[in-house]
């Protein structure tokens, strides 16, 4: 243990929630705070549990402010990823210039979101099905656009609460948001056969949480009827409208129509 902390930029000193705090948590507290590298305190299993609460008890470790979050959920992963963050050597998170221009594409399972990146991209970079959760890790694809370098983080689809019950799903959950986290904006993509659903509405919140620049892709617009376009419309503005100042595209991304005008919107925000 002594090889890595010597070797690390930051240290995540992973505490139990369930279990509290113990002795053993108290004599390795001790040792980092003897240290020069920066702890983050990470308190896990925290799903169901008050924050403030949970917190508390581990402030006498004297490491900062514990950073509580529950893996298996996600709940909380998207600000403990910005503190580890802001807490590496100045410089050491900007070392790719490129890594300043990472967008997360989410959204829901089979929205579109892999035939999206492969459209931007040009080729057939990710693989895709009907089925949905093709997409299970976060896949980085660059792509050059008028001399700009984008990386597009390709995500699996969050789905609801209730079906995320194996541990694969669980980890496609936690690696959206942490696409989030790595990312400078984030592309919403929605499938305009659905229309703007609740699950749509929380994937949303997901991104104002991690208070990310947004742009809204409202795919799958070919062949719909004006009645239904404009009913999209009225949707986007009653479920979305806690959203901040963004710009919403309409596309095809399986045929390429507003796929320009959306690429110009990602390189604004």
């Amino acid at each position: 243990m002594a090889q890595a902390l010597a070797e690390a930029d930051v240290v995540v000193f992973l505490l139990d929630a369930r279990e509290g705090l113990s002795g053993a948590d108290a004599d390795i507290a001790a040792d980092l705070r003897k240290g020069e590298t920066p702890v983050v305190t990470a308190v896990n299993k925290a799903e169901g549990l008050d924050r403030d609460v949970t917190a508390s008890e581990f402030f006498e470790l004297s490491l900062g402010v514990p950073q509580v979050l529950s893996a298996k959920t996600g709940q909380g992963v998207p600000d403990f990823l910005e503190t580890v963050t802001d807490a590496l050597p100045e410089g050491q998170s900007e070392a790719n210039p490129a890594a300043r221009n990472r967008v997360a594409v989410v959204g829901r399972p089979n929205v579109g979101k892999s035939t999206l990146v492969n459209c931007l991209a040009g080729e057939p970079r990710m693989i895709v099905a009907d089925l949905p959760g093709t997409t299970r890790d976060s896949v980085a694809v660059p792509i050059e656009r008028q001399g700009q370098t984008l990386i597009l983080l390709d995500t699996a689809g969050v789905r609801r609460k209730s079906r995320v019950r194996e541990a694969l799903e669980k980890f496609s959950v936690i690696k959206t948001l942490q696409a989030l986290a790595s990312s400078q904006a984030a592309v919403l993509v929605l499938d305009a056969r659905d229309g703007v659903s609740d699950q749509d509405a929380t994937i949303a919140g997901l991104i104002v949480e991690s208070g990310r620049s947004v742009v809204v892709a409202v795919n799958k617009w070919d062949g719909l009827e004006r009645r239904d376009r404009n009913a999209i419309r009225r949707e986007l503005s009653r479920k979305l409208e806690f959203l901040p100042e963004h710009e919403c595209v309409f596309i095809s991304a399986l045929h390429g129509s507003g796929v320009g005008e959306l690429t110009r919107a990602i390189r604004d925000v």
